[in-house]
């Protein structure tokens, strides 16, 4: 309104010699180039305004092309208010912004058209009219990128691309096509003209039709990779459960559920490996078949589940005092086997004994006042060509013998 006002006379200069008719037409084709505008996802909107707003400062002049190029820019935002999903009030501010900087664009496009030597309505494609357009071309696209910045400075947003090459090239070609519209529009007829514009028009539809089509393609891309991604994420899901679930069979079937040592089963396969290995490149094999004393009273006297605490305590305490080689199971109620790799039996028995002197000075009262607990233990080695039936019988026998003896020792021969 206040562009009305102040450039009155330079109006009716440049329209007065229009019919209402033209006039509704030039309304339709700015706010109709608007429409036809597509989604970027660089740019947000894309349209071909640049071909009304420039080709209007070589028309009619800039305060021209601002009026009609601003009214259509105005009325833009609240005629696709419902499909942005915008309230009136961001469509009013939305407008008010696209006003203020088509205004400030076109102005700047149309001094620079003055200063460079040109003069509205542009009638051919002359050479002398190279410079004035370039200028023109130039200064719309400084002041759009200027008002660009301010706008980001203002909101504290971050510029995603310092130069946008799609826009720089994209812009200046519709306003070549917005000269080339002028120069048809001042030598032909108004027949001639309007066919231009509706084989324009009809361009411009076409590569809005396309481009949407190319969203909806995009948007079932990206729906139909989310969906793949959200089923590979629940078959990730359901596979790490179903190894969780293995793992814990595995170790179920390994390990023994009270105190975490190998089980019998498993204690066996590891037997039967290290006597292959034994037997095919040679060295040494011990075990020891170690028996808690009196654990019977424990649980007699003190409950199952001071005895169940017990037999915790006594599997962390051969891990600790065992060395790193050695494969620990728990062979029966309160009964574990030593496989010892590698180890004579001297060695076996130093490894058994340091054992009995650490479950012998351990600080049972802790878990149970009263509570005492010692190990007896027997220890063999697997013999040239023996079979594993006679060394744990061996060491079962030595074991018996320790009980026999008065417990609380290891024997080993």
């Amino acid at each position: 309104m206040l562009t009305l006002i102040l450039f009155r006379e330079e109006l009716l200069s440049a329209f007065g010699s229009f019919t209402s008719f033209q006039l509704v037409l030039v309304f339709a084709l700015c706010l109709g180039i608007l429409l036809l505008g597509f989604p970027s996802s660089r740019l947000g909107y894309v349209s071909f305004d640049r071909i009304t707003q420039a080709g209007l400062i070589w028309l009619v002049g800039p305060v021209g092309s601002a009026v009609f190029n601003g009214l259509a820019s105005l009325v833009f935002p609240f005629y696709i208010r419902k499909r942005t999903g915008q309230n009136r009030r961001e469509a009013l501010f939305r407008a008010m912004h696209n006003v203020g900087m088509i205004i400030f664009v076109i102005m700047a496009g149309g001094w620079a058209f003055s200063m460079s030597g040109g003069a509205y309505p542009v009638r051919s494609l002359e050479p002398g009219i190279l410079l004035p357009v370039a200028a023109t071309i130039l200064a719309m696209q400084l002041a759009n990128g200027f008002f660009v910045r301010v706008r980001y400075a203002l909101t504290h947003a971050r510029v995603a691309e310092p130069v946008d090459w799609f826009a720089n090239t994209l812009e200046p070609a519709a306003a070549l096509i917005g000269l080339l519209t002028v120069v048809i529009a001042v030598n032909t007829d108004q027949v001639t003209t309007l066919s231009y514009l509706f084989v324009l028009l009809a361009l411009m539809f076409t590569v809005k039709w396309l481009s949407d089509s190319r969203q909806r393609l995009e948007e079932k891309v990206r729906e139909r990779t989310a969906h793949i991604a959200a089923q590979n994420e629940r078959l990730e899901r359901a596979q790490a459960r179903q190894q969780e679930l293995v793992s814990a069979l595995d170790r179920l079937s390994r390990e023994d559920a009270l105190t975490g040592l190998f089980n019998r089963r498993h204690i066996d396969d590891f037997l039967k490996q290290e006597k292959g290995r034994v037997d095919r490149y040679g060295g040494t094999l011990s075990v020891a078949l170690l028996d808690l004393d009196h654990f019977k009273q424990i649980n007699d006297q003190h409950s199952h589940q001071v005895g169940d605490e017990v037999l915790q305590e006594a599997a962390r305490i051969l891990q600790e005092s065992a060395r790193e080689s050695d494969v620990i199971a728990r062979y029966g109620g309160e009964e574990f086997l030593l496989v010892l790799s590698n180890t004579d039996l001297s060695g076996a028995q130093a490894v058994v004994e340091r054992i009995r002197r650490a479950i012998a000075e351990s600080p049972w009262e802790k878990i149970q006042a009263g509570v005492r607990l010692t190990v007896s233990g027997g220890v063999a080695e697997l013999e040239v060509g023996g079979s594993l039936d006679k060394l744990l019988s061996l060491a079962d026998q030595r074991l018996y013998e320790a009980k026999q003896a008065g417990r609380n020792r290891i024997i080993a021969a």
